[in-house]
């Protein structure tokens, strides 16, 4: 469960990219004059171009599925856990390519996509990553293994993750978690390092060219080097309160792209 050395961008992509002119399942497709790539292609036509002939969002998670598989038989992944309340959630991180991760958070038929169309739709979309990913897990995890146990500092208005060492986590615990409707996956905005300290800010997620949705005023389109494009996917806290509701965070990508 370590990071191994990173592929280059520009190599060989691992899913298909769409070039065939495939189509998005969505009943109805988000118009381009709604969601452009029109700033992206200013700055490079190529991902533009990718990002126009994306592929559909089920042929997205599934390409997900098959990349934590692969992560996770070359140890390129971290498992977690950190506590709300006194409850425990699971954490995974896993390392994909800078092109399907430029599809799954920045396409018109990506994760993010799902909820602009709506909440509800966003929330089904969620369900089914998380329940796609999960089963790659369960196909793979030992009944006992170890974990980073993360610990959350916040005073309201900054936060800092740091990694207080490694523990001790049977998988029924871990899954308990991932199966829980709480559970949502997310672009990694602090990456585990697998030793004690702070977990690394992957500040590059907050900044990248402008995505031209209309609806969403300030979003951006991250496009991450290999190194740093991680997701994170994350349990609900089993037996106790939540942060934030799904409901809630729903809403928060439908209007502003961002929770």
């Amino acid at each position: 469960m370590r990071a191994l050395r990173p592929a280059q961008r520009g190599g060989a992509a691992e899913f298909r990219t769409g070039e065939d002119g495939g189509q998005s399942r969505m009943t109805n497709p988000i118009s381009s004059g709604e969601w452009a790539f029109s700033t992206i292609a200013q700055h490079d036509a190529t991902r533009a171009q990718r990002l126009e002939q994306a592929i559909e969002y089920d042929q997205i998670i599934e390409n997900l599925s098959s990349t934590l598989k692969k992560a996770i038989t070359a140890g390129d992944y971290w498992l977690g856990v950190d506590r709300y309340r006194g409850c425990m959630r699971g954490i995974v991180q896993f390392r994909t390519q800078p092109e399907l991760y430029d599809l799954f958070f920045n396409a018109r038929t990506g994760y993010r996509a799902q909820f602009w169309t709506s909440p509800r739709r966003g929330l089904e979309a969620n369900a089914d990553c998380v329940a796609k990913l999960t089963a790659a897990l369960k196909d793979h995890l030992p009944n006992q293994f170890r974990a980073r146990e993360i610990v959350c500092r916040t005073d309201g208005f900054t936060r800092e993750d740091e990694d207080a060492g490694s523990c001790a986590m049977a998988s029924e615990s871990f899954f308990e978690s991932l199966d829980s409707k709480f559970s949502k996956i997310w672009v990694c905005e602090r990456l585990i390092q697998g030793k004690p300290g702070s977990l690394v800010s992957l500040g590059e997620v907050h900044s990248g060219i402008r995505l031209d949705v209309r609806r969403w005023q300030t979003a951006r389109a991250p496009y991450p080097s290999s190194e740093f494009a991680w997701l994170d996917l994350k349990g609900g806290f089993v037996g106790g309160d939540q942060p934030k509701s799904p409901e809630t965070r729903a809403h928060d990508i439908h209007y502003r792209g961002w929770s």
